[in-house]
């Protein structure tokens, strides 16, 4: 038999147990003819009744809530899973949102790849055609400064023939003075056309010399589409791998938003399961500190993706020992470090494995105290209260920005005393205030990497401190923040970061 049946027949018989002493006691009051409260008999047993119903309701109810936690939760906690389950509605439509951007990113690199190609393609042919049409060239003007020596050749060996022809005359000159002078002026032609020959000679070659110059810079230039077309197929295969890396993101988003429609998502990639600062100074501590960390990560592990196990007897969180011996060599110097153990994946309700990685940092001061963080304008004269309650939240947020942007790796953001009166007299003093004003977040005490964000508010006008969370605080210094902003344009960004984050807190708060 189930305990469900068990319950109710147990609770069947409590409430005829009780309705049967009820009304036992009712009868007994009735013949005693008693009054209480001044009744009447017959309203005193009424009375009597009355309160026995409520004995069985009451009894009932105890019953079940004293002994059903699932009852319990189901009646007392029903508004927090309602919030819970508005803030899941929230993160799927930004997951939403997301897979609509990372789908239209992917669209526009296909594009690009495809009009890249068809660029390289048009590229490579237009240079094919300059270098056959150069080489054509180049062998009609090798075949004209042949025909150019051939000619010469035959003019040389004329010229030699008539020599000769004058040599033989020669004892002849009186009695052939006319052929002579003939031949002397077939000399003087010949003489004339070799030269001519040679001027046409050394403008062929002249030209040749400039075709080779041209062609030597067609060769360049080859060479150059050539570097712009390995350039291209570079650029083309970092987006080939962008586009895999954007398709397996698609993927990944694709899977968390499965797994937020079904509602049973319990551990987020790169969410913290366990985080503490460690000192090793023995190296033979460094595995037992460590060993205390992972049963902590699994702990947390066990209560998010198997609730309701109360005992914990198993070691669902995995790493390998290679990266536990690294983790070892890490911390055992004797500094102090923050150690964070971290999901590796997604992973639904019901894992029986969690795979996870270790991160390390060391725990060093990152501010001093009253260094700046942050810094925002407001004129509380000219704002409502929505306005001003919005520039302490952007004031706030800057200086959550800042400080992991510099390196604090914890989230928790401390205010003063962290007190919500000291925050509640700030925003009061604020609001009563009717000039503009300068707000600052400085550090209230050594910030280190394992953090708190422990910061001080302050109200300022003219360089004085007019009103802050605290009535002694540190003295702002510019050195160091000023240093980490690096300039207006840095600033406006972490405004803009802040004020995203205050958005979506916003919104988170609407919510609920």
């Amino acid at each position: 038999m189930s305990t469900g049946f068990i319950w109710i027949a147990a609770i069947i018989i409590l409430g005829g147990v009780i309705a049967t002493v009820g009304d036992r006691i009712g009868t007994k009051v009735g013949k005693a003819r008693l009054s209480l409260f001044k009744l009447r008999p017959r309203n005193t047993a009424t009375l009597i009744t009355i309160l026995t119903g409520m004995v069985i309701s009451f009894s009932t109810l105890g019953v079940l809530l004293a002994f059903d936690k699932r009852l319990r939760d189901g009646i007392f906690e029903i508004g927090r899973v309602q919030r819970l389950l508005e803030l899941r509605r929230q993160d799927l439509t930004e997951t939403r949102q997301q897979l609509e951007t990372t789908t239209k990113a992917k669209t526009q690199v296909e594009q690009e790849l495809t009009q890249a190609r068809e660029e390289q393609k048009a590229q490579q042919i237009e240079a094919q055609r300059q270098q056959a049409a150069a080489q054509k060239r180049l062998k009609e003007i090798n075949q004209s400064l042949r025909a150019a020596l051939t000619k010469q050749i035959q003019t040389q060996a004329q010229l030699n023939r008539t020599r000769g022809q004058l040599e033989r005359v020669s004892a002849q000159y009186r009695q052939a003075q006319a052929q002579l002078n003939t031949v002397t002026g077939q000399a003087r032609r010949l003489r004339q056309e070799i030269q001519q020959n040679q001027k046409e000679l050394q403008a062929l070659v002249a030209q040749r010399n400039q075709l080779k110059t041209r062609i030597s810079q067609q060769d360049r230039e080859i060479a150059k589409l050539d570097a712009e077309i390995q350039r291209r197929d570079r650029s083309i295969a970092q987006r080939e791998a962008l586009l895999k890396d954007l398709e397996k993101e698609a993927i990944a988003l694709a899977r968390n938003l499965q797994l937020l429609r079904q509602g049973n998502l319990a551990l987020v990639r790169g969410q913290v399961l366990a985080a503490r600062v460690v000192r090793i100074v023995r190296p033979s501590a460094a595995r037992q500190a460590i060993e205390e960390i992972l049963r902590e990560a699994n702990r947390n592990a066990m209560n998010q993706t198997q609730p309701g196990v109360e005992k914990i007897s198993q070691r669902v969180v995995k790493i390998s020992e290679k990266q536990v011996e690294q983790l070892i060599e890490q911390i055992d110097d004797g500094r102090d470090y923050f150690v964070r153990i971290l999901a590796a994946n997604n992973y639904v309700v019901g894992e029986s494995s969690v795979q996870v990685f270790a991160d390390v940092a060391l725990n060093q001061q990152v501010f001093k105290p009253g260094e700046v963080l942050s810094r925002i304008e407001a004129n509380p004269a000219v704002m409502t209260t929505r306005e001003v309650r919005q520039r302490i939240d952007l004031l706030l947020e800057a200086a959550k920005f800042s400080a992991q942007r510099a390196g604090v790796l914890d989230e928790n953001l401390l205010i003063a005393d962290n007190r919500i009166q000291t925050l509640i007299r700030f925003f009061e003093q604020l609001q009563s205030y009717d000039r503009p004003l300068e707000l600052k977040a400085i550090a209230a005490q050594n910030i280190y990497t394992a953090g708190p964000i422990a910061v001080e508010l302050l109200a300022i006008q003219n360089g004085q401190v007019i009103f802050s969370t605290q009535q002694s605080v540190p003295q702002p210094t510019e050195q160091g923040a000023e240093s980490r902003e690096q300039g207006a344009e840095e600033q406006r960004s972490r405004e803009q970061g802040a004020e995203e984050q205050r958005s979506r807190k916003q919104g988170a708060e609407s919510g609920e």
